[in-house]
């Protein structure tokens, strides 16, 4: 959705909401977007590949830096498990090579983490400039940079505590450097919070007004504290840690063993896991120890105070690196703890490597095999023999990113298009029932009268979650193209579906075997 509102028709439209699909993205992204677009051109996929060959070097940038952090701090096998663990969930491969801003925000946060020791390393101003100036930069990028500030200023401030204790730093002398770093932070936060007052809270008005009720169930609620609503919201909390270190191919791996139905309570294993590194953690890294306690009880003070929904963890791919050390170190300990108990503590180290080297290949295995909703080859298919195009509404946006010609062009009629302008807060809500979860009786009754006839007519399908739910899936609207007379042939790829229907003695020769 966010790449079909590129090209911007000028440098003037970088600072207003975006025009479609209600999306909003930094100010740097947008500029990266809008140029790879007037490089590559808005039609097909090379301008998708261009942005995600840039996002996958970033995060491969981000890595580097915090290998060389964490390797200053940790053993080795903590902290390959840990950037093992990082680099191979579900979330993080999806979001490292994708077009928003989420691998942005990864990368500042390391960049920032990078500056930041090498002021407390030393404190010259030549350094204090370039810590402001990445600050700066990641307000660019970031809509999250206040956010990453309190992550970032909370771990510079627990590496300055722990070093003067060290070192035995007179109290004078630790006031005076935290009265610094303090002053610092201060800079870095007011550049944040005037960036995103001018910038951030304009940009998103239209996302904010359409997508308003998504958020109410994520929000803690501070009285009654225990309740039924603050149990669904920790679990949501809960689940957005357990995502950032499930590594891909694990629910599979529960399913078929049986037990998928203990997931509830691997997630609150896994949570004391982290629990239980975290004093080790808190000793030898506490730059990223002190920003994962310090940016943890901040953000569930943010949402408590309905601040800060808590309930995607691409919002928070930002965090990782504060937050997956812990559960890495926590995992190192209890097997230590295990395998001295059978007299088999040496094997440690070599059991962390081979679960890093586990963890390496199935980050491998799953970065080929991430289906987004892709349906350039259909499209292929349409061009071949021109019929109506009936749209799916969920596959609109991909339609508009790809092929915009297709939509523009007047040999190929387009029909069930949704307006998806920005200010028709919401566009999805014109298909969908009031939860915006399932697709509305109304959106099935008007696709009756686009399909209704017996002229061939292509149906496109992507994104279409919401009837995974209904008996037969995607069935009902076959049948709406069936009801006359025609009859259906369809092909699948890489998440998105096309059908195309026709009657039978209309149907064109070798298309079965294209379909098939």
């Amino acid at each position: 959705m966010l790449m079909a509102n590129f090209p911007l028709p000028s440098i003037a439209a970088y600072f207003e909401p975006l025009p479609y699909f209600e999306q909003a993205t930094a100010l740097g992204s947008i500029i990266e977007l809008d140029i790879a677009t007037r490089i590559f051109g808005n039609e097909g996929l090379a301008r998708f590949t261009a942005i995600r060959a840039v996002a996958a070097a970033l995060a491969i940038w981000g890595y580097f830096i915090l290998w060389r952090i964490m390797r200053r701090r940790l053993d080795v096998p903590d902290a390959l498990l840990a950037l093992a663990l990082m680099a191979s969930t579900n979330e993080v491969l999806l979001f490292t090579t994708n077009p928003k801003n989420y691998v942005n925000e990864f990368f500042f946060v390391c960049a920032l983490l990078w500056a930041g020791i090498a002021y407390l390393d030393d404190p010259r101003a030549k350094r204090a400039a370039v810590f402001i100036g990445i600050a700066f930069l990641t307000c660019v990028f970031s809509f999250v940079a206040p956010l990453i500030f309190v992550a970032v200023g909370g771990g510079m401030l627990a590496e300055t505590v722990s070093r003067n204790r060290g070192a035995g730093t007179s109290l004078a002398d630790m006031r005076d450097q935290v009265v610094k770093l303090i002053g610092l932070g201060v800079v870095g936060m007011a550049i944040s919070l005037i960036f995103h007052i001018w910038y951030t809270i304009p940009m998103t008005e239209l996302d904010q007004a359409a997508y308003a009720g998504r958020y109410a169930h994520s929000f803690i609620d501070i009285n009654p504290f225990f309740s039924d609503h603050n149990a669904v919201a920790f679990g949501g909390i809960l689940n957005v840690f357990y995502l950032m270190i499930e590594p891909a191919y694990f629910p599979q791996v529960l399913y078929v063993a049986g037990i998928i139905s203990l997931l509830p309570e691997i997630r609150f294993i896994c949570l004391l896991i982290a629990l239980v590194g975290l004093p080790s953690y808190w000793r030898r890294a506490p730059i990223l120890a002190g920003g994962f306690m310090v940016g943890s009880l901040a953000f569930l003070a943010l949402n408590g105070l309905h601040v800060l929904p808590i309930m995607s963890v691409r919002h928070f791919l930002f965090f990782t690196p504060f937050a997956v050390p812990s559960f890495a170190i926590g995992l190192i300990v209890v097997l230590r703890t295990v395998l001295t108990a059978v007299r088999l503590r040496a094997l440690t180290p070599a059991i962390g490597y081979l679960l890093s080297l586990v963890l390496v290949g199935v980050a491998a295995v799953r970065s080929t095999d991430l289906e987004n909703a892709e349906v350039s080859a259909h499209l292929k298919l349409v061009d071949q023999y021109q019929a109506k195009l009936w749209v799916y509404y969920g596959a609109q946006p991909s339609l508009r990113a790809l092929r915009t010609d297709i939509m523009s062009r007047g040999d190929i009629e387009v029909i069930g298009l949704l307006d998806h302008r920005s200010t028709t807060r919401s566009w999805q809500l014109q298909a969908r029932d009031e939860d915006n979860l399932t697709t509305s009786d109304d959106y099935v009754r008007r696709s009756a009268k686009w399909l209704s006839g017996n002229d061939p007519v292509w149906m496109l399908f992507a994104h279409f979650w919401p009837e995974e739910t209904v008996p037969g899936k995607l069935t009902r609207f076959v049948d709406l193209a069936e009801a006359d007379g025609r009859t259906c042939k369809r092909s699948d790829d890489k998440g998105g579906v096309l059908i195309f229907c026709a009657l039978p003695s209309e149907f064109p020769e070798g298309l079965h075997t294209s379909l098939d």
